[in-house]
């Protein structure tokens, strides 16, 4: 049930928004904001609540295999995959408010990351990482790392112990964060050795699972094509 709310919901706060642009093309983001927080029923109202639902379907249970050649496992991914869909849209129609419930949940997040939660770690990381996806104008990941609040977001997650979290899953998930915001790295060049000693070691091309091995033997050639000079 929770995915055709989500559509219908997203698809009403789009029209809104439309309106709202068609009435005052010199109104800005906030002043749209503001509108549709007065009236007595809109479906913005609700954002708050469709973030928090869309984060906490895209959490695994706490006894996922992620094996997603097991039928049910597949399910499972596919579901997510829908989530991540929306919250894309709700992303390009309200990017400040999608990056504040962004930098809350991280900041809720509980501490050590090397010890929080798989599903809790796991769903953060998944919203970092699609969260530019949603962005305008393309490409996102240019766009949202003039950002001052989601550079600082990814400057605190290098400067956590998340790689040296006990799963699979969240260690090649913040390999693709790094790798994908990778020229953020460029202006924090003190981030690169930790990065570059936990996708190397034993949490990277010496991990005893093979998809570890094999997803930062990838990474590992991508991030020093993208860092070029600035290895």
């Amino acid at each position: 049930a929770v995915v055709p709310l989500a559509l219908r919901l997203t698809v009403t706060m789009g029209k809104e928004l439309d309106k709202c642009k068609a009435a005052d093309n010199n109104q800005d983001d906030s002043n749209n904001i503001q509108f549709l927080s007065s009236l007595p029923f809109s479906a913005f109202n609700h954002l708050p609540r469709l973030l928090s639902t869309i984060y906490i379907q895209m959490r695994y249970p706490a006894d996922f295999e992620f094996d997603f050649e097991e039928d049910e496992d597949a399910e499972e991914e596919l579901y997510r995959a829908e989530l991540r869909k929306f919250y894309r849209r709700v992303v390009s129609l309200y990017p400040d408010l999608c990056l504040s419930f962004l930098g809350n949940t991280l900041s809720s997040l509980s501490t050590p990351l090397s010890t929080t939660p798989t599903s809790d770690m796991e769903a953060s990381l998944r919203l970092l990482y699609h969260h530019c996806e949603g962005i305008r104008p393309p490409p996102g990941t240019k766009t949202i790392l003039r950002n001052e609040t989601f550079r600082s977001l990814l400057v605190a997650l290098h400067s956590s112990d998340v790689s040296h979290h006990s799963h699979r899953e969240v260690l090649m998930l913040y390999y693709d964060v790094a790798t994908r915001y990778s020229s953020l790295l460029k202006d924090h060049p003190q981030l690169m050795p930790s990065l570059l000693d936990s996708m190397s070691g034993v949490r990277g091309l010496q991990h005893p699972h093979p998809k570890v091995r094999s997803r930062s033997c990838y990474l590992l050639l991508k991030l020093v094509k993208d860092m070029g000079q600035n290895m």
